[in-house]
Protein backbone atom coordinates (compact mmCIF):
# COMPACT_ATOMS: atom_id res chain seq x y z
CA UNK A 1 0.00 0.00 0.00
CA UNK A 2 1.36 3.41 -0.96
CA UNK A 3 0.52 6.73 0.63
CA UNK A 4 0.89 10.03 -1.18
CA UNK A 5 0.55 13.57 0.13
CA UNK A 6 -0.27 16.48 -2.18
CA UNK A 7 0.14 19.95 -0.62
CA UNK A 8 -1.20 23.23 -1.95
CA UNK A 9 -1.43 26.76 -0.58
CA UNK A 10 -4.42 28.00 -2.56
CA UNK A 11 -2.46 29.34 -5.54
CA UNK A 12 -4.53 29.10 -8.73
CA UNK A 13 -3.45 26.27 -11.01
CA UNK A 14 -1.57 27.52 -14.07
CA UNK A 15 1.20 26.12 -16.23
CA UNK A 16 4.31 27.63 -17.79
CA UNK A 17 6.08 25.31 -20.25
CA UNK A 18 4.33 22.38 -18.57
CA UNK A 19 5.42 23.37 -15.07
CA UNK A 20 2.62 23.94 -12.57
CA UNK A 21 2.71 27.13 -10.50
CA UNK A 22 4.40 26.51 -7.15
CA UNK A 23 1.89 26.01 -4.35
CA UNK A 24 -0.98 25.06 -6.65
CA UNK A 25 -2.75 21.75 -7.15
CA UNK A 26 -4.30 20.43 -10.34
CA UNK A 27 -6.23 17.29 -11.20
CA UNK A 28 -5.32 15.90 -14.62
CA UNK A 29 -7.10 13.41 -16.84
CA UNK A 30 -5.16 11.03 -19.04
CA UNK A 31 -4.97 12.05 -22.67
CA UNK A 32 -3.47 10.44 -25.74
CA UNK A 33 0.27 10.56 -26.51
CA UNK A 34 0.98 12.16 -23.13
CA UNK A 35 -1.30 15.15 -23.76
CA UNK A 36 -2.78 15.20 -20.27
CA UNK A 37 -5.26 18.00 -19.54
CA UNK A 38 -6.92 19.41 -16.45
CA UNK A 39 -10.16 17.91 -15.21
CA UNK A 40 -13.10 20.31 -15.48
CA UNK A 41 -16.33 20.59 -13.52
CA UNK A 42 -18.21 18.89 -16.36
CA UNK A 43 -16.02 15.77 -16.43
CA UNK A 44 -17.37 12.46 -15.18
CA UNK A 45 -15.89 9.00 -14.77
CA UNK A 46 -16.74 8.47 -18.45
CA UNK A 47 -14.82 11.47 -19.77
CA UNK A 48 -12.05 11.18 -17.18
CA UNK A 49 -11.79 7.50 -16.25
CA UNK A 50 -8.20 7.94 -15.07
CA UNK A 51 -6.89 10.94 -13.14
CA UNK A 52 -3.83 12.04 -11.21
CA UNK A 53 -3.04 14.85 -8.83
CA UNK A 54 -0.29 17.32 -9.66
CA UNK A 55 1.44 19.60 -7.15
CA UNK A 56 3.55 22.57 -8.15
CA UNK A 57 6.70 22.92 -6.05
CA UNK A 58 10.16 24.45 -6.04
CA UNK A 59 11.41 21.07 -7.28
CA UNK A 60 9.05 21.02 -10.27
CA UNK A 61 5.84 19.07 -10.66
CA UNK A 62 5.05 16.30 -8.20
CA UNK A 63 2.54 13.70 -9.36
CA UNK A 64 0.44 11.03 -7.74
CA UNK A 65 0.11 7.69 -9.57
CA UNK A 66 -2.66 7.44 -12.15
CA UNK A 67 -5.93 6.58 -10.44
CA UNK A 68 -8.79 4.66 -12.01
CA UNK A 69 -11.84 6.58 -10.83
CA UNK A 70 -13.93 3.40 -10.73
CA UNK A 71 -11.53 1.95 -8.16
CA UNK A 72 -11.98 4.76 -5.61
CA UNK A 73 -13.65 3.31 -2.52
CA UNK A 74 -13.66 6.23 -0.09
CA UNK A 75 -13.44 10.02 -0.05
CA UNK A 76 -13.42 12.28 2.97
CA UNK A 77 -12.42 15.80 3.89
CA UNK A 78 -12.31 18.25 6.78
CA UNK A 79 -11.72 21.98 6.93
CA UNK A 80 -8.94 23.41 9.04
CA UNK A 81 -9.68 23.49 12.76
CA UNK A 82 -7.21 24.98 15.21
CA UNK A 83 -5.65 22.81 17.89
CA UNK A 84 -6.39 23.76 21.49
CA UNK A 85 -3.94 23.36 24.35
CA UNK A 86 -5.11 21.62 27.52
CA UNK A 87 -5.81 23.81 30.51
CA UNK A 88 -7.16 23.40 34.02
CA UNK A 89 -8.64 26.13 36.18
CA UNK A 90 -8.07 25.34 39.86
CA UNK A 91 -10.18 27.48 42.19
CA UNK A 92 -9.13 27.26 45.86
CA UNK A 93 -11.32 27.85 48.90
CA UNK A 94 -11.10 27.54 52.67
CA UNK A 95 -10.49 29.34 55.95
CA UNK A 96 -6.90 29.06 57.22
CA UNK A 97 -7.55 28.90 60.96
CA UNK A 98 -4.50 26.77 61.67
CA UNK A 99 -1.01 26.69 60.18
CA UNK A 100 -0.33 24.15 57.49
CA UNK A 101 1.43 23.24 54.24
CA UNK A 102 -0.26 23.44 50.88
CA UNK A 103 1.08 21.21 48.09
CA UNK A 104 0.00 21.33 44.47
CA UNK A 105 1.03 18.65 41.99
CA UNK A 106 0.70 18.40 38.21
CA UNK A 107 0.97 15.07 36.43
CA UNK A 108 1.73 14.66 32.73
CA UNK A 109 -0.69 12.00 31.42
CA UNK A 110 -0.17 12.69 27.71
CA UNK A 111 0.91 9.19 26.73
CA UNK A 112 -1.34 7.38 29.21
CA UNK A 113 1.49 5.07 30.29
CA UNK A 114 3.11 4.99 33.73
CA UNK A 115 5.44 6.15 35.15
CA UNK A 116 3.96 9.62 34.78
CA UNK A 117 6.06 12.76 35.03
CA UNK A 118 5.09 14.69 38.19
CA UNK A 119 6.00 18.13 39.44
CA UNK A 120 5.03 19.49 42.88
CA UNK A 121 5.29 22.71 44.85
CA UNK A 122 4.82 23.13 48.63
CA UNK A 123 4.02 26.35 50.47
CA UNK A 124 3.85 26.75 54.25
CA UNK A 125 1.18 29.14 55.53
CA UNK A 126 0.60 30.59 58.98
CA UNK A 127 -2.49 30.37 61.16
CA UNK A 128 -4.99 33.03 60.17
CA UNK A 129 -3.36 33.66 56.77
CA UNK A 130 -5.59 35.15 54.08
CA UNK A 131 -6.54 32.65 51.38
CA UNK A 132 -5.92 35.05 48.47
CA UNK A 133 -2.50 36.03 49.82
CA UNK A 134 -1.60 32.36 50.20
CA UNK A 135 -2.73 31.48 46.65
CA UNK A 136 -0.80 34.47 45.27
CA UNK A 137 2.35 33.23 46.99
CA UNK A 138 1.68 29.72 45.70
CA UNK A 139 1.34 31.01 42.13
CA UNK A 140 4.65 32.87 42.42
CA UNK A 141 6.29 29.64 43.56
CA UNK A 142 4.76 27.63 40.72
CA UNK A 143 5.47 30.15 37.99
CA UNK A 144 9.15 30.35 38.95
CA UNK A 145 9.68 26.62 38.36
CA UNK A 146 7.39 25.24 35.64
CA UNK A 147 7.78 21.66 34.41
CA UNK A 148 8.57 20.98 30.75
CA UNK A 149 4.94 20.07 29.97
CA UNK A 150 3.27 23.22 31.36
CA UNK A 151 3.49 26.31 29.13
CA UNK A 152 2.21 28.91 31.58
CA UNK A 153 0.06 29.67 34.60
CA UNK A 154 -2.15 32.68 35.27
CA UNK A 155 -3.58 33.99 38.51
CA UNK A 156 -7.07 35.32 39.24
CA UNK A 157 -7.32 34.82 42.99
CA UNK A 158 -8.34 32.49 44.38
CA UNK A 159 -7.87 30.58 41.08
CA UNK A 160 -4.78 29.45 39.16
CA UNK A 161 -5.06 28.39 35.51
CA UNK A 162 -2.54 25.83 34.25
CA UNK A 163 -2.05 25.76 30.47
CA UNK A 164 -0.20 23.12 28.44
CA UNK A 165 1.71 23.50 25.18
CA UNK A 166 -0.03 23.62 21.82
CA UNK A 167 0.99 22.16 18.45
CA UNK A 168 3.95 24.05 17.02
CA UNK A 169 5.18 25.33 20.39
CA UNK A 170 8.62 24.53 21.74
CA UNK A 171 8.07 22.81 25.08
CA UNK A 172 10.18 23.31 28.19
CA UNK A 173 12.72 20.77 26.89
CA UNK A 174 13.07 22.61 23.58
CA UNK A 175 11.15 19.95 21.61
CA UNK A 176 8.61 20.88 18.94
CA UNK A 177 5.12 19.89 20.07
CA UNK A 178 3.17 17.79 17.55
CA UNK A 179 0.53 16.53 19.95
CA UNK A 180 -0.88 18.86 22.62
CA UNK A 181 -0.45 17.11 25.96
CA UNK A 182 -2.87 16.47 28.79
CA UNK A 183 -2.18 16.74 32.51
CA UNK A 184 -3.87 16.51 35.91
CA UNK A 185 -3.74 18.97 38.82
CA UNK A 186 -3.86 17.67 42.41
CA UNK A 187 -3.97 19.29 45.87
CA UNK A 188 -2.76 18.26 49.33
CA UNK A 189 -3.22 20.38 52.48
CA UNK A 190 -1.73 19.08 55.74
CA UNK A 191 -4.28 21.01 57.81
CA UNK A 192 -7.21 19.90 55.68
CA UNK A 193 -8.51 23.47 55.39
CA UNK A 194 -8.07 24.17 51.68
CA UNK A 195 -9.98 22.49 48.88
CA UNK A 196 -10.02 23.03 45.14
CA UNK A 197 -12.61 22.93 42.38
CA UNK A 198 -11.06 21.84 39.09
CA UNK A 199 -12.37 22.69 35.63
CA UNK A 200 -10.17 20.83 33.10
CA UNK A 201 -10.33 21.38 29.34
CA UNK A 202 -8.81 18.53 27.35
CA UNK A 203 -6.45 19.22 24.47
CA UNK A 204 -7.90 19.22 20.94
CA UNK A 205 -5.63 18.05 18.15
CA UNK A 206 -7.41 20.05 15.45
CA UNK A 207 -7.23 19.54 11.67
CA UNK A 208 -4.57 20.74 9.24
CA UNK A 209 -2.11 22.20 11.72
CA UNK A 210 0.99 23.01 9.62
CA UNK A 211 3.57 21.35 11.86
CA UNK A 212 1.64 18.09 11.72
CA UNK A 213 1.34 18.36 7.93
CA UNK A 214 5.10 18.97 7.79
CA UNK A 215 5.74 15.84 9.85
CA UNK A 216 3.45 13.85 7.55
CA UNK A 217 5.35 15.17 4.53
CA UNK A 218 8.69 14.16 6.04
CA UNK A 219 7.41 10.64 6.68
CA UNK A 220 6.58 10.26 2.97
CA UNK A 221 9.69 11.77 1.41
CA UNK A 222 11.01 8.32 0.61
CA UNK A 223 8.05 7.43 -1.62
CA UNK A 224 7.73 10.88 -3.19
CA UNK A 225 11.37 11.74 -3.91
CA UNK A 226 13.24 8.45 -3.47
CA UNK A 227 14.76 10.06 -0.37
CA UNK A 228 15.29 8.18 2.88
CA UNK A 229 16.84 9.55 6.02
CA UNK A 230 19.87 7.30 6.58
CA UNK A 231 21.27 8.85 9.77
CA UNK A 232 20.90 12.37 8.33
CA UNK A 233 23.26 11.73 5.40
CA UNK A 234 21.12 12.48 2.31
CA UNK A 235 20.07 16.05 1.51
CA UNK A 236 16.38 16.44 2.28
CA UNK A 237 14.17 17.92 -0.44
CA UNK A 238 12.62 21.33 0.12
CA UNK A 239 9.36 21.27 2.05
CA UNK A 240 6.07 22.44 0.56
CA UNK A 241 4.65 23.37 3.98
CA UNK A 242 4.72 26.96 5.17
CA UNK A 243 4.45 26.55 8.94
CA UNK A 244 4.55 30.30 9.58
CA UNK A 245 1.73 31.40 7.32
CA UNK A 246 -0.49 28.53 6.19
CA UNK A 247 -3.16 26.27 7.61
CA UNK A 248 -4.57 23.35 5.69
CA UNK A 249 -7.85 21.71 4.81
CA UNK A 250 -7.35 17.95 4.70
CA UNK A 251 -8.82 15.57 2.14
CA UNK A 252 -8.43 11.83 1.83
CA UNK A 253 -8.97 9.61 -1.21
CA UNK A 254 -8.66 5.83 -0.92
CA UNK A 255 -8.18 3.80 -4.08
CA UNK A 256 -7.50 0.08 -4.53
CA UNK A 257 -6.10 -1.71 -7.54
CA UNK A 258 -9.43 -3.23 -8.50
CA UNK A 259 -11.99 -1.31 -6.46
CA UNK A 260 -12.28 -4.17 -3.94
CA UNK A 261 -12.71 -3.41 -0.25
CA UNK A 262 -11.24 -6.77 0.85
CA UNK A 263 -7.59 -7.49 1.52
CA UNK A 264 -7.65 -10.94 -0.06
CA UNK A 265 -5.55 -11.78 -3.12
CA UNK A 266 -7.54 -13.44 -5.90
CA UNK A 267 -6.60 -17.07 -6.35
CA UNK A 268 -4.52 -17.28 -3.15
CA UNK A 269 -5.91 -18.99 -0.04
CA UNK A 270 -3.92 -16.93 2.46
Amino acid sequence: MARHLIIGNGTAASYAAGVLAAGSIDVQKKGTNGAHTSVTSTDTNLTAPEIRFAQGSANGNIYSPWIKVANAINWDGKSYAAAVAANTVATYSGTLTNAGELSVKVMNVSNGVEPFEIKSWTLAYAAGAALNTTITALHTLINADLPSFIASTTLATPAITFTGFNIGDLDGAGERVLNPGNFKVMLEDTAGQISDALVPTAAVIGVGEPYRVLEFEKSLQGSTFGYYNRVQQPIAPATSVDVANDTYDMYSLVVTKDGSTTSGINGVDN
